[in-house]
C-alpha cells in the first residue's frame, strides 16, 4: 500500500523541531513493512527538494500553486491514499488532487488548524475544506468540538 502525507507541519534543516509528532507518525507508517510513504512538503529553501529516509520518500516543494505540484507528483507516486496532516491552505491543495484521481483523502486535526477564526471568508473556505475529507481523525475530543465547530 502507497500512502501520500501531504503537510505544512514537517521538520525542515532550518526549523528541525516543527511538528516532530507528524514525523514520528509517518516514520512509524513506513516501519510497517507493507506500506510505503511519501511525504509532500514545503521546502524551507535548505535542504534536498528529494530526499529518502529508510522506507519514507520525502517531496520538498515551494508553497507557490501548491495544487498542481502535489497533483504533479501524487500522479508520480500513485498512492492509494492521501493523508493530510493538519489541514492548512498548503495541504488542503490536496483535496484537489484526491478528487481529480479519484484517491481516498483523509485528514488528521490536532488543534491549531481548526482554531476559530476571525475572518468569515477564511472561515467559509476552512469549513468548505473540510467537508471535502472522506474522514476526519481527530487527536483529542478537544479537538474533535474545535473539528465540528469549524464545519
Amino acid at each position: 500500500m502507497k500512502v501520500c502525507v501531504v503537510t505544512s507541519w514537517f521538520p525542515t534543516k532550518n526549523g528541525p523541531h516543527i511538528a516532530p509528532f507528524v514525523y514520528d507518525f509517518v516514520k512509524s507508517l513506513a516501519n510497517e513493512g507493507s506500506i510505503e510513504i511519501a511525504v509532500i512538503t514545503t521546502w524551507d529553501s535548505e535542504g534536498e527538494p528529494i530526499s529518502q529516509n529508510g522506507r519514507m520518500t520525502i517531496y520538498r516543494t515551494k508553497k507557490k500553486f501548491p495544487a498542481l505540484e502535489i497533483l504533479r507528483l501524487c500522479n508520480k507516486i500513485k498512492p492509494d491514499i492521501i493523508h493530510v496532516q493538519a489541514p492548512t491552505i498548503f495541504s488542503s491543495n490536496a483535496i484537489v488532487t484526491a478528487k481529480i484521481a479519484k484517491i481516498a483523502i483523509l485528514a488528521t486535526v490536532h488543534r491549531g488548524e481548526i482554531l476559530p477564526l476571525a475572518n468569515p471568508f477564511l472561515s467559509a473556505l476552512r469549513k468548505f475544506s473540510l467537508r471535502r475529507f472522506e474522514k476526519i481523525i481527530a487527536v483529542s475530543h478537544f479537538s474533535k468540538s474545535l473539528a465540528i465547530k469549524a464545519g
